[in-house]
């Protein structure tokens, strides 16, 4: 069976030994709690612009699946850190100064960006003048929204209109759960068809994908056996093409892989060799 130890394919427990915000594979991954990292990941589409107030780990995650992304950070030492490591579409700029730093967004036209990501400091400020910047369908990532200080910006956003959906969990690299929230005002990001059962997640896979991964080998195995089991009766009846018991076994054979034409000229070809056959066991 494929590994469902979650503690094991998040990355948590790899993460917790190394003391990094990373995954299974070593990859980076943002610092929220799982399920808003599994409920966000297939949200975003490949022509996506990001802007983060905070940069990290999830600045390289991002730039992974969206066209660009620009982050803002505050701390000089981490800046330099994540110089060294970005991609060509990430942007990173460094601005020390905190009103500075909240007002960056406001170097880009209104509407700007799908995703708008509150991960730093001054995190009330911030909340209170990037709404304008977020695309008509877009949303904001709040993340650590449980902590009281950030009650204010939550009361704001719910003035302003949005609609809220928080995510409680482990987060990667500590034993702890924090509170991730997701700030929007038009769901049509919710209203896409996707199947759970589909769904290919950084942080591993389902039970019931699981189950669903045994039983597609299952099935292969045994529609490789019956085939095998066809051609054999095809071989048996160029050797002997008068048995009844031959045809029979194909029409049963056939009628398992849901071959029903076939399956139904093999039992008349039967019938025909031997009419006894008539009224047996045959469908």
């Amino acid at each position: 069976m494929n590994n469902l130890n979650y503690l094991e394919t998040s990355g948590w427990l790899n993460s917790l030994k190394l003391g990094k915000v990373i995954d299974y594979q070593c990859r980076s991954i943002p610092w929220y709690c799982y399920p808003a990292i599994e409920f966000i990941e297939d949200k975003l589409k490949s022509n996506f612009r990001v802007f983060e107030y905070g940069s990290g780990q999830s600045s390289l995650w991002y730039a992974q699946r969206v066209a660009q992304v620009i982050s803002v950070e505050h701390n000089f030492d981490y800046f330099q850190e994540m110089s060294a490591c970005i991609p060509k579409n990430v942007k990173l700029v460094f601005r020390e100064d905190s009103q500075r730093y909240v007002d960056e967004i406001n170097n880009y036209s209104d509407g700007n960006f799908d995703v708008i990501v509150i991960d730093g400091i001054e995190r009330v400020k911030c909340a209170e003048i990037c709404g304008k910047k977020l695309s008509e369908y877009g949303w904001i990532v709040f993340d650590n929204s449980d902590r009281e200080l950030n009650d204010q910006a939550i009361i704001f956003f719910h003035n302003q209109g949005f609609k809220r959906i928080d995510f409680y969990g482990l987060v990667a690299s500590q034993k702890y759960k924090t509170c991730t929230s997701i700030f929007f005002k038009k769901d049509n990001f919710l209203s896409e068809i996707t199947l759970p059962s589909k769904k290919e997640s950084c942080l591993g896979i389902s039970l019931g994908q699981a189950e669903a991964r045994i039983q597609k080998k299952q099935d292969n195995f045994l529609d490789k056996q019956i085939k095998s089991k066809i051609l054999s009766c095809y071989e048996e009846i160029k050797k002997t093409p008068n048995s009844p018991e031959v045809y029979k076994q194909l029409g049963d054979l056939l009628q398992e892989v849901g071959k029903v034409e076939a399956a139904m000229r093999a039992y008349t070809k039967a019938v025909k060799l031997n009419p006894d056959f008539i009224g047996s066991d045959l469908p």
